[in-house]
């Protein structure tokens, strides 16, 4: 059975974001070592902690494609090489993360709001395993949600009274993620990508239905793991979704 596509291309997202964030590790664990007074340093940690915050949701959404793409591939052996390449990428996120921590440990004038405490291991012939745990996340959701709001305005045949009513259930969805716990601050993350990626395939010049449909059941999906902390989450969700049904392609 084929993997996909949308999933393959949810895959290559994460990876680009893993390889960005190795990189920009690298260079802020350089510049934490180097520099040579506590504000410099503290500037530094804004940004690492960022990242962790961010890392908790690559787990996540890693954990999840990894699961679903080797049951839909599970003969393919290059798709599964590639999962388990992404997992390595993200294990090694996860050591710098650590390795940081470790830094931070070591001078007593900082303090590294979000820790990243790794314990989990790579399991070549199935899915990257973690316990790792993170607090304090701050994920900005409003921005992929501001996004979400330009990208209606470059929706195809659609009348401007209907992008209007578009953008006010993002609105709603907005205000509502914003309610969340920090503790379900990576799930409201996955909840706006998966608008984003909705509204991004229809504002392609020839949208593809059956992506439509993916996007559509991937936000649906995701929106029903935070229905117990907000109900409201997946009314909105079906109704952005239920929009771009019969949409022209």
């Amino acid at each position: 059975m084929a993997v996909p596509s949308f999933l393959l291309t949810r895959l290559n997202n994460l990876e680009s974001h893993l390889n960005e964030a190795n990189e920009l590790l690298a260079e802020l664990e350089n510049d934490l070592e180097l520099a040579d007074n506590t504000l410099a340093k503290r500037r530094r940690l804004k940004e690492i902690e960022h990242i962790t915050s961010l890392t908790q949701k690559w787990e996540t959404e890693y954990n999840e494609l990894s699961a679903r793409i080797n049951r839909a591939g599970a003969a393919d052996v290059s798709t599964r090489a590639r999962v388990n390449s992404v997992g390595n990428t993200l294990g090694e996120v996860q050591r710098q993360i650590v390795q940081v921590n470790l830094i931070v440990h070591q001078d007593n004038s900082l303090t590294l709001g979000n820790r990243y405490e790794v314990a989990g291991n790579l399991d070549m012939g199935n899915n990257f395993t973690n316990s790792g745990t993170i607090s304090n996340s701050n994920i900005n959701v409003g921005s992929t949600l501001a996004g979400v709001a330009s990208l209606i305005g470059t929706l195809p045949n659609i009348a401007p009274p209907a992008k209007d009513e578009l953008n006010r259930l993002v609105e709603q969805l907005k205000t509502v993620l914003a309610k969340l716990p920090d503790s379900h601050k990576a799930e409201a993350a996955v909840v706006a990508e998966r608008t984003q990626d909705l509204v991004r395939e229809a504002a392609r010049t020839k949208p593809g239905p059956a992506a439509l449909q993916n996007w559509g059941e991937e936000l649906q999906e995701a929106a029903k793991k935070v229905e117990k902390v907000l109900p409201e989450v997946p009314g909105l969700a079906e109704k952005i979704v239920t929009f771009f049904t019969g949409l022209p392609t």
